[in-house]
């Protein structure tokens, strides 16, 4: 059995992915209001969908959803804030179809890792789990294998199939390369 991941196993993981999505998809008001307006079921929730945007070499979260107006202009994005359906929340000033859907969406801004670049800190946020270095060999030394961990797509669809033929998940390519390196996990199912 492989070693936990920040002391959570696979099983860990998925409990907290899944009570972070409800938390996503609750709206606000309820989140806010207390235990009086929550629902005391034990269990999971289904979601509709959830829509994971990760935007490898995108635009900056302050040119974006994050764009903290009252920061020093070295550090704030370039782009004018405009509020949102939620009351003291911004988003960019391109993204007015967004702003009017706040109370439909979430940005978790809780993730963390111990990765030192980009590519590895990509293969935790897509698996949950960090890629395997080889005894003596260096970050880029990664040879791909069966036993890679697969991402939430690949997770759900083992957990929960879908049965009217429509993918549980699905990945637009962005393949995680560093030079001729093809990243292991990418390609998991």
């Amino acid at each position: 059995m492989p070693k936990p991941f920040y002391g959570l196993d696979r099983r860990g993981l998925l409990c907290a992915a899944a009570a972070g999505v409800v938390g996503s998809i609750l709206p606000r008001n309820v989140l806010l209001a207390g235990d009086s307006t929550v629902n005391k079921r034990v269990g999971f929730c289904k979601a509709k969908s959830v829509l994971i945007v990760l935007l490898s070499g995108g635009p900056s979260q302050l040119d974006t959803l994050d764009p903290k107006p009252d920061a020093p202009a070295e550090v704030r994005g370039e782009f004018t804030p405009i509020s949102t359906t939620i009351p003291g929340d911004q988003v960019c000033e391109h993204l007015p179809k967004l702003a009017q859907q706040t109370n439909r969406w979430a940005i978790v801004r809780t993730l963390a890792h111990r990765e030192h670049n980009h590519l590895l800190a990509t293969h935790v946020a897509l698996t949950g789990r960090p890629t395997p270095v080889p005894r003596g060999g260096s970050d880029l030394d990664r040879v791909e294998t069966r036993n890679e961990f697969p991402n939430y797509a690949s997770a759900l669809d083992f957990i929960r199939p879908r049965s009217d033929g429509m993918p549980s998940g699905v990945s637009l390519p962005n393949y995680l390369i560093e030079g001729p390196l093809t990243w292991p996990g990418q390609h998991s199912s």
